[in-house]
């Protein structure tokens, strides 16, 4: 980064004493345009456009399409008025999807819903039927929702980093992350939750991200479910989107913003977090985390990770990220005085430099997790990342020596390119310069024909495609085939049968999730 563009990030006047303006030469016209247009899709609970989400719902429910039926009936839910029949109705409506999909414990619920949401009596005796016979049939249903678990005790400090991992540095690596002891493949070593993400789908809940079949509509706009009155009333940040454009913004933007407002929701005022902020910056950047058991102290490594990303680009975001939070009227009630919205404008800055260094591809969307960013980029990684609600998960692909680091691949979509793209685009996007064992081999690989001739190498691939059928017990099997493969061969220089290997097992990890 260009050290002179750095010099204004929390740079203080010398008159006011105010942070610079860090804005005061950007101009984007065309964002306020949008900005605009965006305040202009302002929702608003309406039993109008309620009931004809319901009708839609029927129409899908007559023709037998079960599941989009249930989502209109969601989103009719949703823009119900709170009180009136129609919240029941989409109860009830939904229940009965749930009936012919033989999610017979969620009707259960869906028909409990209705009855305490002011259900007309009418359809009483329809309901009561249908919740005797789900009864029976709940009776044969088995489901246990997967909790990601470690698969060794968790670090007594940092608990979501397993007990076997720990963290260093050095000044060639900077912070990272090697193993204590020899971990095979297979073992679950990171299990973390830190920064919120946003999962755009009907069932999800706002607050934790689980899809919950019998979510519950926020009672104060149309635009967000929550899985229980916990999570609806544990959610600290909602209040602040409640009732405004942000769900209509872009999912990158409010990811940057929810950062923020999660960082601001965990002081009781600005001035406090203003004094705790500027004195996470005064400590040394590259110290180690003694302790990551709370908030706070998560917050302050957060603040501490790197900061290399592109500047330029920085900049045009964050000033965005700021106009935004300033039309939010509850975030501008608490920014309201020059030195508070200075302060925010380079908190913003500097959030989305932390934001865009650190964050890795799972999938179409970007994520950041505080102990997980830690992880140095292999193009030839030895650890597996997935997430799941709102945890990213860590699990070794390769087995891992006493000592050796663990190493993360930053970017899936960049593994079939060439050496050359691959290490352009890094350099270009975190700005390191790749010299991993696939873009510098430095020793021969293993003979191709003891790969292509092993019995579990020739399992996996006449069954590869098992992982997307979710036969368990298929399932099972190419899962262990994985790992014994893996586990005789992961040590290996990188090789197209190791590269298919692990990426079955991937592939398979992220299903069984």
């Amino acid at each position: 980064m260009n050290p002179s563009k750095m010099d204004n990030l929390w740079k203080k006047e010398k008159v006011q004493g105010n942070y610079v303006d860090l804005f005061a030469s950007v101009k984007n016209p065309y964002f306020d345009i949008y900005l605009q247009s965006v305040k202009a899709q302002h929702t608003r609970k309406n039993n109008q456009k309620s009931t004809e989400w319901r009708s839609k719902g029927n129409e899908l429910f007559r023709q037998e399409n079960w599941l989009e039926a249930a989502i209109c009936y969601i989103k009719s839910l949703c823009f119900a008025e709170v009180g009136t029949e129609n919240v029941a109705l989409a109860y009830s409506n939904r229940s009965a999807c749930y009936f012919h999909m033989r999610l017979y414990n969620e009707v259960l619920m869906d028909i409990e819903l209705a009855k305490n949401a002011n259900l007309p009596d009418r359809l009483l005796p329809k309901l009561e039927q249908r919740k005797k016979e789900s009864k029976l049939m709940s009776m044969l249903e088995l489901k246990e929702e997967f909790q990601p678990r470690l698969s060794y005790k968790a670090d007594r400090n940092i608990p979501c980093m397993a007990n076997v991992v720990e963290i260093k540095y050095n000044e060639k690596f900077g912070r990272h992350l090697i193993a204590k002891s020899d971990i095979p493949v297979g073992k679950i070593v990171l299990v973390e939750n830190d920064i919120p993400r946003i999962r755009d789908e009907p069932s999800v809940c706002h607050s934790c991200l689980r899809l919950c079949m019998n979510c519950m509509a926020c009672p104060n706009c149309p635009d967000v479910v929550f899985c229980s009155v916990d999570c609806m009333n544990n959610d600290q940040i909602h209040k602040f989107e409640c009732g405004t454009f942000f769900p209509h913004l872009q999912p990158q933007g409010r990811i940057y913003i929810k950062i923020l407002l999660l960082a601001t929701t965990s002081f009781p005022d600005v001035d406090s977090l203003m004094q705790f902020v500027e004195s996470a910056l005064l400590e040394q950047p590259e110290t180690l985390p003694t302790s990551l058991n709370d908030p706070k102290s998560k917050y302050n490594f957060f603040l501490k990770l790197s900061t290399s990303a592109p500047y330029a680009q920085a900049l045009t975001e964050a000033h965005k990220v700021y106009k935004i939070m300033m039309d939010l009227p509850k975030v501008s009630g608490l920014f309201d005085s020059a030195r508070k919205k200075r302060f925010l404008m380079h908190l913003v800055m500097h959030h989305i430099l932390v934001y865009n260094s650190n964050a890795f591809k799972l999938g179409d969307s970007q994520y950041v997790a505080t102990v997980s960013s830690l992880m140095n980029h292999s193009c030839a990684p030895n650890i597996i990342s997935c997430a799941l609600k709102n945890y990213v998960i860590g699990m070794t692909g390769r087995p891992i020596r006493k000592g050796e680091q663990l190493f993360n691949n930053y970017s899936l979509e960049l593994c079939g390119k060439p050496s050359n793209e691959r290490k352009a685009e890094l350099k270009s996007r975190w700005g390191f310069d790749c010299k991993c064992e696939r873009c510098e081999p430095t020793r021969a690989p293993i003979d191709r024909k003891m790969t292509t001739s092993d019995p579990c190498y020739k399992y996996v691939v006449k069954n590869q495609q098992i992982v997307d059928v979710r036969n368990q017990t298929e399932s099972a099997i190419i899962k262990k085939k994985c790992i014994e493969f893996l586990n005789k061969y992961g040590r290996s220089a990188w090789s197209p049968e190791i590269e298919l290997v692990f990426n079955v097992f991937a592939d398979y990890f992220a299903n069984a999730l």
